[in-house]
């Protein structure tokens, strides 16, 4: 049986790149980008 998949052929692209994990109970940062975060997922 024949794997469906050849593990040893390079891929073509890269769809996506992860980030990093950010320290979200830093308080240092952009402040202002949290701001903007929170009215989005909170609308007035």
């Amino acid at each position: 049986m024949e794997p469906a998949i050849n593990i040893e052929e390079t891929p073509g692209k890269v769809v996506g790149r992860r980030r990093g994990v950010r320290n979200t109970l830093s308080l240092e940062g952009n402040r202002k980008q949290d701001a903007i975060d929170w009215n989005r997922v909170f609308p007035i």
